[in-house]
């Protein structure tokens, strides 16, 4: 969570601990950089008016960052230019305006933790699926190297099976036909 107003961080936090999240706090952006370059951080949760920074700001500096992480902007004013400026360059998932309405902060927190969650499991999938087609790309070419090495020699054989057809049975010469 990522708020110059310490208040609404805390109140954001209690929503978010009654989750069972794991919740950090930060005052700006520069805090939260540093954060999310030594932690895996699933959810951003940022405002959009802070000082030095905006939000939209730091959220494309976020996605540089780890593309992966979910980013939510939240702000009390109904600035769409900041919305359009979030969405373009730091590809939020969602938009929220304060004050929140019920428990709609959870339900979008939930969904975009799924989201993560689904992320993760999807690179995950994608690497074991690249592994598994190395290892039987390198079947495939042992099996071909095979099959060609079988191939030489029927070839041999059968060239070999090829002078003994010629060759007389009871002089052992080759048989002239004429």
């Amino acid at each position: 969570v990522v708020d110059d107003e310490a208040a609404i961080s805390r109140s954001v936090a209690d929503h978010l601990t009654k989750m069972n999240l794991h919740v950090l706090l930060v005052t700006n952006a520069t805090e939260a950089l540093s954060l999310l370059q030594k932690h895996q951080v699933a959810v951003i949760l940022s405002d959009q008016r802070m000082p030095g920074i905006t939000g939209s700001e730091f959220l494309e500096k976020a996605y540089q960052i780890n593309p992966d992480t979910v980013r939510i902007l939240m702000t009390g004013y109904s600035d769409i230019e900041a919305v359009i400026q979030a969405v373009n360059q730091g590809k939020i998932f969602f938009y929220l305006t304060k004050p929140f309405q019920g428990n709609e902060i959870e339900m979008v927190i939930s969904k975009a933790v799924e989201y993560y969650c689904l992320l993760c499991e999807n690179r995950h999938l994608i690497h074991k699926l690249k592994t598994l087609n190395a290892d039987l790309e390198r079947r495939v070419q042992e099996r071909t190297l095979e099959l060609h090495h079988r191939n030489e020699e029927l070839k041999k054989a059968y060239i070999e099976i090829s002078k003994l057809a010629r060759l007389d049975p009871l002089t052992g010469l080759a048989n002239r036909r004429t």
